[in-house]
């Protein structure tokens, strides 16, 4: 998913680049923000939705011993 995220990223980074310069306070710089925002919001539910799957194994592991 992380890599997903930094694809995007490269890409808009690109193809902003391409943008027109009276853009660039506007559109591009909105954006931009938002892929960095994507990015930060998965990075963030990640490691949660991770530590909820792993109190919900653990019980059936600890019992199939």
């Amino acid at each position: 998913m992380l890599a997903a995220c930094k694809k995007l990223a490269v890409c808009t980074y690109k193809n902003t680049q391409k943008f027109p310069g009276e853009e660039i306070f506007g559109l591009v710089s909105q954006m931009r923000k938002s892929i960095i925002t994507i990015a930060l919001n998965v990075a963030k539910e990640l490691p949660e939705k991770l530590i909820k799957s792993i109190r919900i194994l653990v019980p059936f592991l600890t019992a199939a011993q």
